[in-house]
């Protein structure tokens, strides 16, 4: 077998930056999984065994925000998601997708989408109102 001492350090070096790497793409699915739940810093740490401030700073760099902005942009999608397509009130939806406060998550809801979550789903409902049922052509 063929040892190379400069082979065994590219291969440490590959496998540092795959777990640095490996380490965003696990907290990001734990968050995608998890967004309902009340999330922190420590609870991420602790499911993907790392240190927090570490986490914090690779997950900046990685992703190009911060695990908080994140947690709120996956909460608010979903958010999207249940307005468009459930009747579900705006009060559970709140609670479905991790918020404690219905005026909190209507105050982070507009401050994200320009829009509260009613006139989100008025404005949408009205789209699709007025679009059903139409001949459209297509020329």
């Amino acid at each position: 077998a063929d040892f190379s001492f400069k082979a065994l350090i590219n291969r440490a070096d590959f496998d540092i930056q795959y777990q640095q790497s490996d380490i965003v793409a696990l907290a990001k699915e734990y968050i995608s999984s998890n967004y309902m739940n009340q999330i922190s810093l420590s609870s991420i740490r602790n499911q993907i065994h790392n240190n927090t401030s570490y986490l914090s700073r690779k997950f900046k760099e990685k992703a190009g925000t911060n695990i908080t902005e994140y947690i709120t942009a996956v909460r608010i999608e979903n958010a999207k998601k249940l307005l468009t397509y459930t009747k579900v009130p705006i009060l559970h939806i709140s609670y479905n997708v991790g918020f404690t406060d219905q005026n909190y998550f209507s105050r982070v809801f507009k401050r994200i989408v320009s829009k509260t979550p009613q006139e989100f789903r008025k404005e949408l409902n009205w789209i699709i109102e007025n679009t059903q049922n139409r001949d459209v052509t297509i020329q």
